[in-house]
């Protein structure tokens, strides 16, 4: 039996986003926010809500540039499923931190390697809520 896999592209298209906004190569506009997620789309992170809607879902994204030299998404994800609109996706995030910053996940202070576990919900094609569990990776395996 063959896989159905239908928003994978859809995914890698925002984590590149994610990355390109350290780059300065993209910004966290509202425009750019709905290209991804619905007007009232959550993502909530080891059990908190992070931002809810597209203004604080924007400005969840416009610390990425503002505390992070570099974020990469490490491609291929480590686990990836679809079940129709439902997808699972593990991966690893590596980020360069600018100096005097804070990572957002971890809380390190020159480099934030990050392990999440996320669950996401799509509705015509857009994230409408993102339900993830972040955690620092000690060791690579």
């Amino acid at each position: 039996m063959e896989k159905t896999v239908r928003h994978q592209e859809f995914f890698h298209a925002l984590f590149t986003w994610c990355a390109d906004l350290c780059a300065g190569q993209a910004k966290a506009t509202d425009d750019e926010v709905r290209r991804f997620w619905t007007e009232d789309g959550r993502m909530v992170t080891n059990g908190r809500v992070e931002a809810a809607g597209v203004s604080a879902l924007r400005a969840h994204f416009e610390l990425f540039p503002q505390r992070y030299r570099t974020v990469e998404i490490l491609v291929p994800f480590r686990r990836y499923i679809e079940s129709g609109d439902d997808v699972a996706i593990e991966y690893d995030i590596v980020g360069e931190l600018k100096q005097g910053a804070v990572a957002i996940a971890t809380g390190e202070t020159d480099r934030q390697e990050v392990r999440v576990m996320a669950n996401f919900t799509l509705v015509d094609g857009r994230i409408s809520e993102m339900r993830e569990v972040a955690a620092k990776v000690e060791g690579r395996d």
